[in-house]
């Protein structure tokens, strides 16, 4: 469930066809990689919610248009009372947790804590679940993520850099990506 799952139904009546829905074991990051690898070597015909970029072209093709967006937020423990959507803004420091590298993420957070007169501390993680244990036990004040993402816990206390997201597909599929392309022009009539 979620929204890619309602929007490939909702683009299933513009393009005829039937899902199997591919699960993987390990955390995200295993998850995401396996999938990715599916995909490359043609195991899985499409993924969704890709960024777009000149590298992983390379590797995919991608519908020309977007079928959504999301912003890069920062989400604080539902059990920090001391922050939220309205005072984030206050904080003279803030230490943010980021899940591996990202330097997009870092420097979208690095921008909004300029812009606000905040003191930026970013703690790398190289695991998912380290990342979301160090919101968990207080050593970070918030998790970088994706406000459609949402995190159990946890709420959204800014919302920053918005990015549109895409569906890939194994590369050298033009009748799939032209099939794609055209159902999202319809999904928006």
């Amino acid at each position: 469930s979620g929204y890619t799952y309602d929007y490939l139904q909702q683009i299933a009546q513009y393009t005829g066809w039937d899902y199997e829905y591919v699960h993987v074991e390990g955390d995200l990051n295993e998850q995401l990689t396996m999938l990715l690898d599916m995909v490359a070597n043609g195991e899985v015909d499409i993924i969704g919610a890709m960024n777009y970029s000149d590298q992983l072209a390379e590797q995919y093709d991608f519908a020309i248009n977007a079928y959504g967006s999301a912003h890069t937020a920062l989400f604080a423990s539902n059990e920090n009372e001391d922050l939220s959507f309205t005072n984030i803004y206050t904080k003279d420091k803030l230490r943010a947790a980021f899940n591996g590298p990202s330097p997009k993420t870092r420097a979208a957070v690095q921008t909004f804590c300029d812009m606000n007169g905040i003191e930026l501390e970013a703690v790398t993680y190289e695991s998912a679940d380290e990342f979301l244990k160090a919101l968990e036990s207080g050593d970070v004040d918030v998790l970088t993520g994706v406000d459609i993402n949402l995190i159990g816990g946890a709420h959204v206390v800014a919302t920053l850099t918005q990015t549109p997201f895409y569906f890939a597909a194994t590369k050298g599929s033009p009748d799939v990506v032209a099939a794609l392309n055209e159902a999202i022009v319809q999904t928006r009539k």
